[in-house]
């Protein structure tokens, strides 16, 4: 029997009420009833701006700052109290984090993803619960606990990444190069690469959840591709991550839910099944088709003649064309094997005839053997003319010739 794909929130067949937003009849209930969603996430409601040594910060007209607002909650920039340290602090939907058993499993998907370290992830490093109340017997309780806990606001704390989203660097400045678009995907990989390491699936892979660290970006300039060696795309949100055997512990045996955005999620995701990295690497390919043409793919009219309409390299939309395979088993293996195979893709794009990094290592050293051979050059020609040349005979005498200019002739035995 197939599952019903449930909306994490409220439970609506997601199938019949989902949008680009997501669940449809969340979003009509946040719009009849404001006061229901935007009360459970505004810090205001609550007469403070602190989650425990976080401090929400407030920008000039006195409001939250907000960094983005989804479903489930809304992002804000803050301050670790202690450090001084700015920090992305998200506060998950009281309604969200109200259902049965949905505390403990974020406090668990969020200990697992604090353990992910990575110059492409930004680290999730706290997890905490505030404005607690008791719901011993409300809608949220579960009758299978012998005790139960109180509930409130949960939260998490991650690096705060200063730049812009993907989403909001296409929205300004519309489609991305094919270059630019390998570039991203490269460094994304590398970040699934160590999330598959961790057993974890992201779920959430989309241009909103890729912040771009490049310093263009963040004054709001207009981008330029930085060099590929450095950290200069981070993925977010990796908080809500699940863990990859998840099923394995009893979630299987609940209603299917689904948490991640349609448009960008994998066929196995939209119905239900067991996730893998491979899920991640589809959400991937989807996200950087949208950033190469702006259009959401569509598998049922073919990627080949999208893209021949805007040109686009026949490789790059090889590759996309197996990170959206319907079948997981005809996408990349892994996330080395996707890193393998942008690399391959850039070195189509760009025409080069070996890897970069191989190429860069190569002209390092190129360049200090070149080096090298200039300084001895020039300590040769200083030697040689500056210093004098030493003699075979260590004591020696000139001797000039002297004549008598004076009218005593006895003075000639000078001169002899």
């Amino acid at each position: 029997m197939e599952k019903i794909l449930c909306c994490e929130q409220c439970g609506a067949p997601l199938s019949r009420w989902a949008t680009s937003e997501g669940c449809l009849r969340c979003l009509l209930q946040a719009g009849l009833e404001p006061n229901a969603v935007e009360n459970a996430n505004s810090p205001a409601d609550f007469g403070t701006h602190a989650y425990h040594h976080y401090r929400i910060l407030l920008k000039e007209d006195g409001s939250a700052w907000e960094l983005g607002r989804g479903a489930m909650g809304v992002t804000y920039k803050a301050v670790d109290v202690n450090l001084q340290v700015p920090v992305a602090l998200k506060v998950l939907n009281g309604r969200f984090s109200s259902l049965p058993g949905a505390d403990d499993r974020f406090l668990h998907e969020a200990q697992a993803a604090a353990q992910l370290r990575h110059p492409n992830v930004a680290s999730v490093f706290h997890f905490g619960v505030v404005n607690l109340f008791p719901d011993f017997d409300g809608p949220g309780s579960d009758p299978d606990r012998k005790e139960q806990q109180p509930r409130g606001d949960c939260f998490y704390a991650m690096e705060f990444v200063e730049g812009e989203t993907l989403e909001a660097l296409l929205r300004r400045r519309g489609r991305i190069s094919p270059l630019m678009a390998v570039e991203i995907g490269l460094q994304v990989s590398r970040a699934l690469a160590a999330a598959e390491k961790c057993g974890l699936v992201h779920r959430d892979i989309k241009p909103a959840n890729i912040m771009l660290r490049a310093a263009d970006a963040a004054d709001g300039k207009d981008f330029s591709l930085p060099d590929s060696s450095e950290a200069w795309v981070k993925v977010i949100d990796f908080g809500l991550a699940q863990a990859a055997k998840a099923e394995e512990e009893g979630e299987s045996a609940n209603p299917a839910r689904f948490l991640g955005t349609p448009e960008f999620a994998s066929p196995e995701q939209l119905q239900g099944r067991r996730l893998d990295i491979r899920s991640d690497i589809y959400s991937l390919g989807a996200t950087l088709w949208y950033g190469l043409t702006g259009t959401i793919a569509n598998r049922s009219s073919g990627l080949g003649e999208q893209a021949s309409a805007l040109d686009l390299p026949s490789p790059v939309v090889a590759l996309l064309e197996s990170m959206l395979a319907t079948d997981p088993d005809d996408r990349p293996a892994s996330a080395a094997a996707l890193s393998e195979a942008l690399i391959e893709g850039r070195r189509a794009v760009t025409g080069e005839t070996e890897p970069r990094a191989r190429f860069f290592r190569g002209a390092r050293k190129r360049t200090l053997t070149a080096a090298a051979l200039l300084l001895a050059a020039v300590l040769g020609l200083f030697f040689y003319f500056f210093l004098p040349n030493p003699s075979t005979d260590d004591k020696s005498i000139a001797v000039l010739p002297f004549r008598n200019l004076s009218t005593d002739p006895k003075n000639d035995f000078f001169a002899e």
